[in-house]
């Protein structure tokens, strides 16, 4: 879709947060987007903003500091498949012996956010956050 309707969209502003820039100063495509071909290269300038990568090499040091912490909501039928990469995240989490709250709801696509989701998330907040 990106390629249609042109420049600025979900892709190309990933690319720009997380990737390298090319001999243009343009930021590196992750893949090409007709063939789907991964470019190895400009996939490793990912790798430090992994959160999954990142829970890996230090669970230590971070699962106390995360315990009960780590709140994600998504939808099973998210439009730009984020479910896969949280699932996988929840896998990690799971093995890693971190207590987290991750819930995947049936239906909602990437706009779930709703008045019960909302309080939810303020109610979790003001538990971390009010001063005992």
């Amino acid at each position: 879709m990106e390629t249609a309707v042109g420049e600025g969209g979900q892709y190309q502003s990933f690319e720009a947060v997380f990737g390298n820039r090319d001999n243009h100063q343009k930021p590196e495509q992750l893949f090409d987007r007709k063939t789907g071909e991964v470019f190895p290269l400009a996939l490793e300038h990912w790798k430090d903003y992994d959160i999954n990568l990142s829970i890996q090499k230090r669970s230590e040091e971070l699962r106390p500091k995360l315990s009960d912490k780590i709140n994600i909501i998504v939808a099973e039928d998210d439009d730009f498949y984020l479910d896969g990469s949280v699932r996988l995240f929840k896998e990690t989490l799971e093995y890693l012996g971190f207590n987290a709250n991750i819930q995947f709801l049936k239906e909602g696509g990437h706009n779930i956010w709703s008045d019960d989701i909302r309080a939810e998330m303020h109610r979790k907040m003001d538990e971390i956050y009010s001063c005992k």
